[in-house]
């Protein structure tokens, strides 16, 4: 899953400003036209740019993107607690 507030460097509180902010400098920066020689990546990360961008500004979207965050670092901290044990 990807965290989408690690994809737009910004804190898990940002505001839909800092948010926006955060996009636009991003999609700037690995715009396809500014990235030649490497199309087919800068192309793959302004959709990933896009798509955080999308679900952190949809409220309704943010709070199943949190929930699922949540649970996968639950899964995650539970599978390394697991292999502590052994």
């Amino acid at each position: 899953m990807n965290d989408y507030y690690s994809v737009l460097g910004i804190d898990r509180n940002a505001t839909d400003g800092q948010i926006k902010r955060s996009f636009r400098r991003l999609a700037m920066k690995y715009h396809p036209d500014r990235n030649r020689g490497n199309e087919r990546w800068a192309d793959n990360t302004t959709r990933l740019l896009i798509e955080a961008y999308k679900t952190l500004t949809d409220q309704a979207e943010r709070m199943v993107h949190d929930s699922r965050l949540r649970r996968s670092e639950q899964r995650d901290l539970f599978l390394f607690r697991m292999r502590q044990k052994r």
